[in-house]
């Protein structure tokens, strides 16, 4: 099956819109936390990988 592109080639977002929320969330809730003072080791420790 061939993967929908937008004009610019890249994939459609509408395509996995639940991937993109989850992903959203996780980087916003990612920002959050560092910005509270938590260390980056500590989020790693907990959810087991790094962001990509």
């Amino acid at each position: 099956m061939a993967e929908n592109k937008d004009i610019d080639g890249r994939a459609a977002v509408t395509r996995h819109p639940h991937e993109q929320m989850l992903k959203l969330v996780a980087k916003g809730f990612y920002k959050e936390l560092i910005n509270y003072g938590v260390k980056e080791p500590e989020v790693f420790d907990r959810c087991g990988t790094p962001p990509r």
